[in-house]
C-alpha cells in the first residue's frame, strides 16, 4: 500500500518535532493525530522501570495531545462521582446467586468495614493480551506481539502491571506491528475490510464514512467511546492520505494504524475524574468491562459485554456476575485455564522443557503436547465446572488422555488423536500431581528431582514457598555415595549439611511421595539399582506412602489450599500481587470459598463481585 509523500518521509527521518527519541514513527504518527507525544515521553521515562509505579491518576494522562491541553476521559458518563462508594462496601460479599449460572451461592462473607480496594498501575497489554485483543478485533491470527519483548512475570502471574516494563524497543516492535496489522486490515478483499468500513464514501462522502468507520473502530479498540475531538484527529488522516495523491483507504489504514499505537489502545487506563480525592470509587462500566474481560479471556470486551457497558449495566453486582457466567461459557474462557493456570502450576514450561533423548527416548512433541492438553482440560473441570470441588483436582480418579499419552500412562483401550475422558481407577495415577506436565516440569532433563517437585507442592498447592538456597550448595552429582544409589539417597547424603537440611528436610520428604514417576512421568518401581521409596510426610507431619496417599493427605489442608486459590485468583484478575492491605479480602474471599465447598467458579465470582474489583482508589500525581 501508498504511503503519503510528507509521511514517508518522516518515517524515513525517524523522528517528528515533539516525539520522544527513538519512538520514531510511533511518536510521529501520535503527534500528528495529537494522541500522545507527551504520555510517551512520560511513559518511556518511567514505566521502563519495573520499580516505578505510574497510575491512571498520575503524571500525565495517556491520550494527551502533545500541549497537555487533551486528557483522556475516564469513561464517559458511565463515571461515578468519585465519592458515591465511599463506604467502600458496595454490593461486594452479599453471597448473591448467579443468575441462570446453574452454581450455588458464591455465599456471604463478613463485610469489611474499612476496605481499601487499592489501585492498579497503569496496564500494558502484555503479549498474550496484545495478541488475543488483535484476533478479536482485527480477525488477525498472525500473533504479532510474539515479536515483542518478553514480558517480565511478577511474583505470580506475567499480567502483573508493576513489573510489564517499556523500552523504545517495546514501541519500535508495536510501531512495526500496527503498520502491518492496518495495511492488512483495508487490503482490498479482506474479511476485516468488509467489517470495518461499512459505508461508501463515494456516496456519502469521505468525512462522514471516515466518521462512521472510526467511531465503531476506536469503540471497541480503546475499550470506550472516543471524543469528538478524538474523532476529529483521526479521521484527519483521510484528507490528509487524499491530499498526498492516496486513497480513502489509506487514510483509514493511518487512522487504524495511530488507534493500534495509542495509550488508548496499548494499555488500560483507569483515570480518575478528581485525582485529589482519597475516598475509594465505583469504577465505570467501560473499566469494569475491561477488567472483566483482559480477567476471564486475557481480550478486548465483545459486542455483548460493550452493549451493557454503553447501558451503564455493569455496576450492579448481579449484571457483572451474569455477564461473567455468560463469558465463562464461551470458548475464550479456556485462556483462563492455560494462562492463570498454566502459570500457577508451571505447565507453560511444557513448551520449552527438554528431556535428554539418551535418558528419556520415548519423550517427543506429540507426547508434549498430550500432556499440555492433558492439563488444560482437567483444569478445565475444576476452574470453570459449576459443582466440582477444586479440592477433588489432587486425588480424582480421572484424566483426559488420547492414544498416545494412554500409551506412555499405560492406559488401555484409548485409541485415536482425540482427547478422552479415561477412568484411572485401579491405576498407580490420581489427580493432577500424577500429570505428565507436572512431574516432566519439575525433574532434571536426565533425572526426577524430588526437590523441585517438593518445592512445587509447597508453591504452588500450599502457597509457601520455602526460601532461595545458599549460595555455594555443591550440586547433587557430586554428593559422595556408593554407586548405583538411588536419588533418595544421594539427597539424604546431600543434606547432612546443616546450612540445606533446614528446607530440604520440608521439601524433600514431600518430593519423595512422586518418585514411583520418573522424569516424563511415567510409571517405575527402580530407580537406578535400588526400589522407589516413595515414603513421606506433610510438613505437618501426617505420613503417607505414595502419590495417592500424599494427594489425600494434601487435600485435608483445606485453610492452605483456600488461602492459596484466593491468593492466586486475587492477583491474576487485578494484574498485581496482594499487599497488607488487602487482607480483610484475600480472607472475605477464602471464607466465601469455604462455604462454597471450594468451587473454584464461585471463587471468580466472589472476586468479581469484591469491591477490590469494582473498585479503585484515586491516587494523587506522585502518590502510591
Amino acid at each position: 500500500m501508498r504511503r503519503s509523500p510528507d509521511i514517508n518521509a518522516q518515517r524515513r527521518s525517524g523522528s517528528r518535532s515533539g516525539s520522544p527519541r527513538g519512538l520514531g514513527r510511533f511518536g510521529m504518527l501520535l503527534g500528528i493525530v495529537g494522541l500522545g507525544s507527551t504520555c510517551l515521553s512520560a511513559c518511556t521515562a518511567t514505566l521502563s522501570d519495573p520499580g516505578t509505579k505510574t497510575t491512571g491518576g498520575a503524571g500525565t494522562n495517556p491520550g494527551a495531545s502533545s500541549s497537555g491541553a487533551n486528557t483522556l476521559p475516564s469513561g464517559g458518563s458511565n463515571t461515578p462521582s468519585g465519592t458515591a462508594a465511599g463506604s467502600g462496601n458496595s454490593g461486594a460479599g452479599a453471597g448473591n446467586a448467579t443468575p441462570g449460572s446453574g452454581i450455588s451461592s458464591p455465599g456471604t462473607a463478613a463485610a469489611c468495614t474499612t476496605i481499601d480496594p487499592g489501585r492498579v498501575t497503569i496496564h500494558r497489554l502484555n503479549i498474550l493480551e496484545y495478541n488475543n485483543t488483535v484476533r478479536d478485533l482485527l480477525g488477525d491470527t498472525t500473533q504479532p506481539a510474539n515479536a515483542f519483548p518478553d514480558d517480565t512475570g511478577g511474583a505470580n502471574f506475567d499480567n502483573n502491571s508493576d513489573v510489564l516494563a517499556t523500552s523504545p524497543l517495546l514501541f519500535s516492535k508495536m510501531e512495526t506491528a500496527a503498520e502491518a496489522l492496518s495495511t492488512a486490515a483495508v487490503a482490498t478483499g479482506s474479511a476485516s475490510r468488509a467489517k470495518i468500513i461499512t459505508c461508501d464514501s463515494t456516496k456519502v462522502g469521505d468525512m462522514a464514512c471516515a466518521t462512521t468507520v472510526m467511531t465503531a473502530f476506536a469503540r471497541k479498540a480503546w475499550r470506550r467511546p472516543a471524543t469528538t475531538a478524538e474523532l476529529a484527529r483521526l479521521t484527519a488522516f483521510v484528507p490528509l492520505a487524499k491530499a498526498n495523491g492516496d486513497g480513502f483507504d489509506q487514510g483509514i489504514a493511518l487512522a487504524i494504524e495511530a488507534t493500534l499505537l495509542s495509550p488508548n489502545f496499548t494499555f488500560r487506563p483507569e483515570l480518575d475524574p478528581d485525582p485529589t480525592a482519597t475516598a475509594p470509587r465505583l469504577l465505570s462500566s467501560y473499566e469494569i468491562a475491561s477488567r472483566l474481560s483482559y480477567f476471564l479471556w486475557s481480550s478486548m470486551p465483545d459486542d455483548t459485554l460493550n452493549a451493557a457497558a454503553d447501558a451503564g449495566g455493569l455496576q450492579d453486582v448481579s449484571s457483572l456476575q451474569a455477564q461473567a457466567t455468560r463469558m465463562l461459557g464461551d470458548a475464550k474462557a479456556s485462556t483462563l485455564v492455560s494462562s492463570m493456570g498454566g502459570q500457577w502450576f508451571g505447565t507453560y514450561k511444557m513448551a520449552t522443557v527438554a528431556p535428554l533423548a539418551t535418558s528419556f527416548p520415548t519423550f517427543d512433541d506429540t507426547l508434549r503436547a498430550a500432556m499440555t492438553q492433558e492439563t488444560n482440560l482437567f483444569l478445565q473441570d475444576f476452574m470453570t465446572g459449576p459443582t466440582q470441588s477444586f479440592l477433588d483436582a489432587l486425588d480424582a480418579s480421572y484424566t483426559y488422555a488420547n492414544a498416545r499419552l494412554a500409551q506412555h500412562y499405560g492406559l488401555p483401550a484409548v485409541t485415536g488423536t482425540a482427547f478422552q475422558k479415561v477412568s484411572l481407577a485401579g491405576t498407580q495415577r490420581a489427580g493432577l500431581l500424577t500429570q505428565g506436565s507436572i512431574l516432566t516440569t519439575t525433574s532434571f532433563p536426565t533425572r526426577t528431582s524430588p526437590v523441585k517437585r517438593g518445592q512445587w507442592v509447597m508453591a504452588n498447592i500450599l502457597c509457601t514457598p520455602p526460601p532461595a538456597p545458599p549460595d555455594n550448595v555443591p550440586a547433587l552429582e557430586k554428593t559422595v555415595v556408593p554407586p548405583g544409589s538411588s536419588v533418595r539417597v544421594q539427597l539424604n547424603a546431600h543434606i547432612a549439611d546443616p546450612t540445606c537440611a533446614a528446607c530440604h528436610q520440608v521439601m524433600d520428604p514431600l518430593g519423595f511421595g512422586l518418585e514411583h514417576f520418573d522424569g516424563i512421568g511415567a510409571w517405575r518401581v527402580m530407580d537406578g539399582t535400588q526400589a522407589v521409596d516413595a515414603t513421606g510426610q506433610l510438613p505437618s507431619g501426617t505420613s503417607f506412602d505414595g502419590a495417592q496417599q500424599m494427594a489425600t493427605a494434601l487435600k485435608a489442608s483445606t485453610t492452605q489450599i483456600s488461602a492459596c486459590a484466593s491468593t492466586k485468583v486475587f492477583s491474576y484478575s487485578l494484574g498485581r500481587d496482594p499487599g497488607p492491605s488487602d487482607q480483610c479480602q484475600l480472607n472475605q474471599l477464602g471464607t466465601a470459598f469455604a462455604s462454597a465447598n471450594y468451587n473454584f467458579r464461585s471463587l471468580l465470582m466472589q472476586m468479581i463481585a469484591s469491591d477490590t474489583f469494582r473498585m479503585r482508589r484515586p491516587v494523587a500525581p506522585g502518590g502510591q
